[in-house]
C-alpha cells in the first residue's frame, strides 16, 4: 500500500519545493494523512463498486416499474390520464388574483398568467440558500 510507504517513520525523504522562489522543501511524511484519506476512496474495490451500483440501480428501476404497474392495476388507475386532472384550488385562486394575461395559442383566448419571476425565482433562491447553508 502506497500510504504505508509514505508514512514510515524510518524514512526521511525531502521533496522539492512546489514553487520556484518562496516555497520551502518539505518532507514526504507531511502528506501521510492525505495519502490515507485518498486510499479510502481510490482503492481496488472502486471499480467493483461502480459496476455493482450500476447493476443495482438498473435492477431497482425495473423492479420499481413493475411495482408501480402492480399498484396502478390494483387501485384501478390504469385508464387515468394525467392531462385530464383538474388544477389545484390554490393555483386557481392565485390565477384569479393575477392581473397579467397571456394569449393561449391553442384556444386563441386570453388567460390569466402567473409570471415566472413571481413564483419560481423566490422558491429557487430559497432552495439554493438552504443548500449553501448546509
Amino acid at each position: 500500500m502506497v500510504s504505508n510507504d509514505i508514512c514510515r517513520d524510518d524514512q526521511d525523504i525531502w521533496m522539492c519545493p512546489v514553487c520556484d522562489r518562496t516555497c520551502p522543501y518539505w518532507k514526504l511524511k507531511e502528506t501521510c494523512l492525505y495519502a490515507r484519506i485518498t486510499y479510502i476512496f481510490d482503492n481496488n474495490f472502486t471499480v467493483f463498486f461502480a459496476v455493482f451500483m450500476s447493476f443495482w440501480g438498473t435492477l431497482f428501476l425495473e423492479l420499481w416499474k413493475r411495482y408501480s404497474a402492480d399498484i396502478t392495476h390494483h387501485w384501478g388507475l390504469t385508464g387515468l390520464d394525467s392531462q385530464a386532472e383538474h388544477p389545484r384550488p390554490e393555483y386557481l385562486a392565485r390565477l384569479a388574483n393575477s392581473k397579467v394575461t397571456k394569449l393561449n395559442v391553442v384556444t386563441n383566448m386570453k388567460e390569466p398568467y402567473v409570471p415566472f419571476w413571481k413564483v419560481r425565482v423566490p422558491k429557487t433562491i430559497l432552495s439554493f440558500s438552504v443548500v449553501l447553508l448546509l
